[in-house]
């Protein structure tokens, strides 16, 4: 039903671009948490922090074009919301949960330190941000993702 609601909900109001919540699980499946999401978010919010789960993103494409991810190891979904994002003024989110997220410890985004040199990437060589700008996302990337992650692992 994921799918159904989720086009529903973009048809009903008109938007080009939308996710959801979706829940935190481990790998034996035990539910973690809830991923937070604002009601809507537009490219500088997503500099600071992402609210877009690849598993719920979905985007028009007969009013945005083919459009793909960049080609890095990690983050690149992460490249294609920003460059939506460019492209239109808000991403929008479902009201409710429509998904399951996994954490794995050997997983390419387990590592946050890597992932934070991604981001880096992403900043420098994709988005072509200036280096104390990048500087400046990357510390609000780091103190949000904190805030995000630490109240979920308090739960275990």
């Amino acid at each position: 039903e994921k799918l159904e609601k989720q086009i529903a909900f973009m048809a009903k109001n008109n938007y080009e671009f939308t996710f959801a919540p979706y829940y935190i699980i481990s790998e034996e499946g035990k539910e973690l948490g809830l991923s937070t999401t604002r009601s809507k978010v537009n490219y500088t919010d997503i500099l600071r922090t992402c609210d877009i789960g690849c598993l719920t993103a979905v985007y028009d494409r007969s009013v945005l074009g083919n459009m793909h991810m960049a080609n890095i190891r990690k983050r690149h979904d992460y490249t294609l919301w920003l460059r939506i994002l460019r492209k239109i003024p808000y991403a929008y989110s479902y009201h409710e949960p429509l998904g399951y997220y996994r954490l794995r410890s050997y997983s390419i985004s387990g590592n946050k330190f890597k992932t934070m040199y991604y981001i880096w990437k992403v900043y420098r060589e994709v988005e072509q941000i200036p280096f104390f700008k990048s500087v400046w996302y990357i510390v609000l990337y780091s103190m949000y993702g904190l805030r995000k992650y630490l109240p979920l692992y308090r739960k275990k």
